[in-house]
């Protein structure tokens, strides 16, 4: 993009927006999606998530993909759960921390992008674990699974169709997006 070379995938701007946690979330619930409640820390001594956030919730690093500083540990039953958590990853070098409400369940990731003459397609899919597709129910997909030979024991269902309403909600949001 700085040397005007084409190039596939989002630009810088957009890239920097979806790499931080917080950001995107914000501006989705803004946009009416309802996303899971999320709080940015930047020190161990900010503390005020302790009586205004509901928990169970998941603290990880705020700038970091692929699951990076992430397992199950980083789930916090209550406040006094997230602060050892928080000062951990602080500890380890990460900038800042989020605090992100815990919705047990099934992850679907939900890819959205553009075709040529501007029509939008939509596409979900769960990872799952082969041998216990309910495993990602109650656990975190993390790294150990990423970046191990635990990865090929996980595959992909894809979600077809989409929910109508899924599809409306992107479709009618799309000028925002």
């Amino acid at each position: 993009e700085a040397f005007a070379l084409p190039f596939i995938g989002a630009d810088s701007c957009l890239r920097a927006v979806c790499g931080d946690k917080h950001l995107p979330k914000t501006l989705a619930s803004q946009y009416g999606f309802q996303v899971p409640r999320v709080l940015r820390i930047c020190n161990a001594n900010d503390r005020h998530y302790a009586s205004e956030f509901p928990f169970p919730a998941i603290v990880k690093p705020n700038y970091l993909g692929a699951s990076v500083g992430i397992d199950n540990s980083n789930i916090a039953a209550g406040s006094s759960d997230a602060q050892p958590i928080v000062s951990r990853l602080l500890g380890n070098g990460f900038p800042d921390i989020v605090i992100e409400e815990y919705i047990a369940g099934r992850e679907i990731t939900v890819s959205c992008y553009h075709e040529i003459g501007g029509n939008i397609r939509v596409r979900a899919g769960e990872r799952y674990v082969v041998k216990d597709p309910d495993y990602f129910v109650t656990n975190v997909y993390d790294t150990s699974w990423k970046y191990t030979g635990k990865f090929f024991e996980t595959d992909i269902r894809e979600y077809r169709p989409l929910p109508s309403s899924v599809t409306k909600a992107i479709e009618d949001r799309k000028s925002v997006v």
